[in-house]
């Protein structure tokens, strides 16, 4: 992967963000091109989040093997993590996939 600025991996992690339920193979470039894994919404809601909770198991997996900085365990305003979300949709697969990834699996939400 080629050094990319901060401002240009904060701005593909947005556009990442934004994009994060559409097309894998597209979200999978942006991780290739350096988007920063750890971009949030104004309620917490992380990138990693949305995914776990859209069951994208192909972009989490490519968010999982970056290497990279991914907010595995970081909540929302709730003080709901990725897993928590997987868990509340029904994700069996992807709950796996992140108690795999090291999740906490006695994380609990602040309610």
């Amino acid at each position: 992967m080629t050094e990319i600025s901060p401002r240009t991996a904060e701005a593909l992690g947005i556009r990442l963000f934004l994009d994060i339920n559409g097309d894998a193979r597209q979200a999978v470039n942006l991780i290739d091109q350096g988007a920063s894994l750890n971009v949030a919404n104004a309620e917490g809601v992380t990138t990693l989040m949305c995914g776990a909770a859209g069951r994208k198991n192909d972009v989490l997996k490519a968010m999982l093997h970056s290497g990279r900085d991914i907010g595995l365990e970081a909540r929302d305003n709730h003080g709901w993590t990725a897993l928590i979300r997987a868990a509340d949709r029904g994700n069996a697969k992807t709950v796996w996939l992140l108690l795999e990834a090291g999740a906490d699996p006695t994380a609990q939400d602040a309610m």
